[in-house]
């Protein structure tokens, strides 16, 4: 009988001990199958990242490409700024340089014309 006892006390602290590992081989598939849950989660976010990255990386190649354009078309407009205003720096002086000459034209003729008309005057007094 004692060694019935003994087998029954071995029996249930095996059986005890099925039931302990049982529920701990529960809980652990319970955080296993919790942390496959995450690892996929993360997994998605990091496939969406990736996504985003190449998107960004595109947006931001766009980009550059955009601001070196304008950057371009910025140093044409401004060489043309440039010229057009050397163009009409030009044009003003040959222009003020024709006024200039046609004032002294127009006064050389108003002198002329006022000698002429003192000289017709003194004329008509002396007849």
């Amino acid at each position: 009988m004692k060694q019935f006892d003994e087998l029954q006390l071995q029996t249930d602290q095996i059986a005890e001990e099925n039931r302990r590992l049982t529920l701990s081989n529960q809980d652990g598939e319970i955080d296993r199958r919790e942390l496959r849950g995450r690892v996929d989660v993360l997994e998605k976010a990091k496939a969406a990242l990736a996504l985003d990255t190449t998107r960004l990386g595109r947006s931001l190649s766009e980009a550059r490409a955009d601001i070196q354009t304008l950057e371009n078309l910025n140093d044409v407009l401004t060489s043309e700024s440039s010229s057009r205003m050397a163009a009409i720096n030009d044009e003003n002086r040959a222009l003020l340089e024709e006024l200039s000459r046609n004032r002294t034209d127009l006064q050389t003729q108003e002198d002329d014309l006022l000698r002429l008309n003192t000289n017709l005057e003194a004329r008509e007094k002396e007849l």
